[in-house]
């Protein structure tokens, strides 16, 4: 079986419906890491060298993040 992570990124996680039914569906599956961003660097200090690690142990990486974020 495919290793699976989802590198997860929203500010505002606590308020959106979607994102939390997608997060409760997703995070007790076998085989897929949900990786918070938001909630592993609150202070926006990314330790890079681990997540290289982290996404290279994974088969597919799917980014989630807020599609706002492509509005200019």
């Amino acid at each position: 079986m495919k290793k699976i992570i989802v590198l997860f990124s929203h500010p505002k996680f606590e308020k959106s419906v979607a994102n939390t039914a997608l997060v409760n569906h997703i995070k007790d599956i076998e085989g897929v890491t949900f990786h918070d961003l938001y909630e592993r660097y609150h202070d926006f200090n990314i330790d890079v060298e681990a997540e290289k690690l982290l996404l290279n142990a994974h088969d597919i990486i799917i980014w989630h993040h807020p599609f706002y974020w492509y509005i200019s």
